[in-house]
């Protein structure tokens, strides 16, 4: 991860830990938002990618934590892969 904005999720907010916060519908709409704003492919598939990575950090720091179950952490992975591969086409 080039900018280390993972590191911010370590900190609890009123609601609790921030690495638990976002649910798995809401990230793949950020994801498909995202990419949705750029007319290029290649930009659009640039900032997906960007965004996958900072979920799949903050994803596996939160199961190596403890914080998640493997089914938590099952969906939280399928609906970041589904979301991308739907900003893909």
């Amino acid at each position: 991860i080039k900018a280390p904005d993972v590191i911010r999720l370590f900190a609890d907010s009123p609601s609790g830990p921030r690495l638990v916060e976002p649910k798995p519908e809401d990230v793949a709409r950020g994801i498909l938002t995202a990419s949705g704003r750029h007319s290029d492919p290649n930009r659009a598939v640039a900032a997906a990618r960007s965004l996958r990575r900072h979920e799949l950090a903050r994803i596996a720091s939160a199961d190596i934590l403890g914080m998640l179950d493997v089914p938590e952490v099952c969906k939280a992975l399928s609906s970041v892969w589904a979301a991308v591969l739907n900003a893909s086409l």
